[in-house]
């Protein structure tokens, strides 16, 4: 069960999307919730030269109204919620992301979202998505802009016999319990492999019964992209969300996501729950 949410917001953005879907999650799992906004302060020294003081007042100042106007839209969004939600305007003076990383440790779930057409004003004013999802040590529920809402009632597993694929399945199970319909698939790309994709989405559906999820196994051959083949069989169940792991490697403490989880991030059309 998700006791503790927390919803990542941006400055300047359209939050709508986000914050509906986060307030009809917190209402299913009579959650708290922590919205958290996380910007870096213009550092003081730039190179070989300084910052001088009235435009480093002048960013913070002009940051500070962005996060009260955060702020209030996120307590409007959350009323109903209105004596267990808490508010975090961090102003950094590392990465935004590390920030955001860092207060995770109290939830259990991060709910974010991401524009593939966004501008992008620079690292300290916008937290790595990317790299958030592959150091939250958490699941992310990516919530895409032309989102409405959430109902979670049919669901999605895009199975992988990987690590990350079993972590994203049991951190989903709050979700998947409140679901009419799963479907577990794995996506092969030769005939052959059939047999094993046929087993392995078996096993995961019996394993999800004994925690009291009905789901159903699919194994497909396709010569498609992974990110295609899922997004045609989450059209054609009527799928709602999409349950994934996360994959990529480190490169100097940062992320290289692989291109699933990239597309997944950037392209898919519904809700996507990641884990590492």
């Amino acid at each position: 069960m998700y006791k503790t949410l927390m919803v990542h917001l941006e400055l300047d953005a359209e939050h709508g999307p986000l914050l509906a879907v986060a307030a009809d999650l917190a209402e299913r799992f009579d959650a708290d919730v922590v919205g958290i906004v996380a910007c870096q302060l213009v550092p003081l020294v730039v190179g070989h030269g300084m910052v001088p003081v009235q435009v480093f007042e002048s960013d913070r100042t002009e940051i500070e109204a962005q996060m009260g106007q955060a702020e209030q839209v996120f307590r409007a969004a959350l009323a109903k919620r209105a004596g267990r939600v808490h508010w975090l305007g961090l102003l950094t003076a590392g990465p935004p992301t590390d920030a955001v990383v860092e207060q995770m440790r109290g939830a259990d779930l991060l709910i974010t979202a991401i524009d593939a057409q966004a501008g992008w004003p620079g690292p300290g004013r916008r937290v790595d998505v990317e790299d958030l999802v592959m150091r939250l040590g958490r699941p992310a529920l990516v919530v895409p802009a032309r989102a409405h809402s959430l109902v979670p009632e049919r669901i999605l597993v895009g199975w992988k016999d990987t690590r990350e694929t079993r972590g994203a399945v049991t951190d989903a199970l709050p979700l998947l319990r409140l679901a009419k319909q799963v479907v577990v698939a794995e996506v092969v790309t030769q005939e052959t492999q059939l047999p094993a994709a046929r087993t392995h989405t078996g096993e995961v559906c019996t394993w999800l019964q004994r925690h009291g999820v009905v789901a159903e196994p699919l194994a497909l051959a396709t010569g498609d992209q992974y990110v295609v083949s899922l997004d045609a069989i989450a059209e054609q169940v009527g799928a709602d969300l999409i349950v994934a792991g996360a994959y990529g490697h480190s490169r100097m403490r940062e992320w290289a996501l692989g291109g699933v989880t990239r597309d997944l991030l950037k392209y898919s059309r519904r809700c996507s729950l990641l884990s590492h």
